[in-house]
């Protein structure tokens, strides 16, 4: 009698989490390489999930009110990705949000784990940081090629992607040649 209940119960945890662990195995994963500085050398930004609408929501509120506290808010939210930049160095993305804009083009905002040090722009290099994290911020045109900026000192609360960087029409171009992969 053990060895049936023994059985039942087994069966019965397998078709509970099932579901969960397929969910788990298709989870789209997104990566855009692009090039940052002069060497042409090619670098990753790889999403693993896609920040939440209520991820989104806390994050463009606290952006508005309290932005320096922005990551703290995201620490239970876990990894979403990684961004590896020049000089073999890996951030941890705790946030990313892609728009589809009704242009064609397609937006992506993410936020890694620390402020970024752009050793390979003269003009920034030793510019310190605002924030205790770097927003980046990529546009990629309908032809699938795009430019993208990163921030660790202006932010601002947007609607759709929850954070922008503050005057990305200002801000230096740092990321050329942005391109949307499917990650392996």
């Amino acid at each position: 009698m053990l060895n049936r209940i023994a059985v039942l119960v087994s069966a019965v945890a397998m078709l509970a989490t099932g579901p969960a662990l397929r969910a788990q195995k298709h989870t789209a994963t997104e990566k855009f390489t692009f090039v940052a500085g002069t060497q042409g050398e090619r670098f990753d930004l790889v999403v693993n999930r896609w920040s939440t609408d209520a991820e989104r929501d806390k994050v463009r509120n606290l952006a508005q009110t309290m932005p320096a506290t922005v990551l703290t808010a995201l620490g239970d939210a876990g990894l979403v990705g990684y961004v590896h930049l020049p000089g073999g160095l890996d951030y941890t993305l705790r946030y990313a949000r892609r728009i589809e804009r009704p242009d064609g083009t397609t937006e992506v905002v993410a936020l890694a784990d620390s402020p970024v040090w752009i050793w390979w722009d003269e003009g920034l290099k030793d510019r310190k940081a605002t924030y205790p994290f770097t927003a980046i911020q990529f546009r990629i045109a309908k032809d699938g090629v795009g430019a993208g900026k990163l921030s660790a000192w202006s932010i601002v609360g947007e609607k759709d992607a929850g954070i922008a960087l503050g005057d990305y029409d200002k801000e230096p171009t740092l990321l050329t040649s942005v391109r949307r992969n499917t990650a392996s």
